[in-house]
């Protein structure tokens, strides 16, 4: 997926601590990846 960060973006993720990605996660948009399939 590709995502443009860009100055309104920086601003939000300054105040409430969130990025981009945490945000389409929380809306269901997008399943959140399982990176324990990624440990050996």
């Amino acid at each position: 997926m590709a995502r443009h960060a860009g100055h309104a973006d920086l601003i939000r993720e300054t105040i409430d601590g969130k990025g981009a990605f945490d945000l389409v996660f929380e809306t269901g948009a997008m399943p959140e990846p399982d990176w324990s399939v990624l440990e050996r």
